[in-house]
């Protein structure tokens, strides 16, 4: 009876997880959208301001060099949120993980009654 208890405590825990993993990876791919806008205005302004630097006009050179300066100190944060995102992507990974293990078991754990790891034999059946 303590591990049928046990396991539903598991499964409604592991459902919440996984309901706030999917909002979650919503709100990654949008964040993943904004960044590679941020980099590719980034990317565009470096562009151009080098382009502007290896003009022979002298305004030219004065504006790029602003520019690369500008397009330069944005990409320190672009850089840090890249960093950002994929220890992000990671923690999901490992949340999704541990979420599937709660489910699992709990399942298991409710349907037999009793705590219980998988046996060879169960594993023998199971091929990716």
């Amino acid at each position: 009876m303590f591990a049928k208890i046990i396991g539903a405590i598991l499964l409604v825990a592991g459902v919440g997880m996984s309901l706030s993993s999917i909002g979650a990876v919503v709100v990654g791919t949008f964040a993943f959208i904004a960044l590679a806008f941020k980099v590719a205005l980034v990317a565009g302004l470096v562009y151009v301001a080098w382009r502007l630097v290896s003009s022979s006009s002298v305004l030219g050179k004065i504006l790029g060099a602003f520019l690369l300066v500008a397009g330069i100190g944005l990409a320190f944060p672009v850089a840090g949120s890249l960093v950002v995102g994929t220890l992000g992507a990671i923690g999901l990974a490992a949340k999704v993980v541990v979420t599937t293990l709660m489910v699992y078991f709990g399942w298991r754990w409710v349907k037999s009654g009793e705590f219980s790891a998988p046996t060879r034999r169960d594993l023998r059946s199971f091929r990716l």
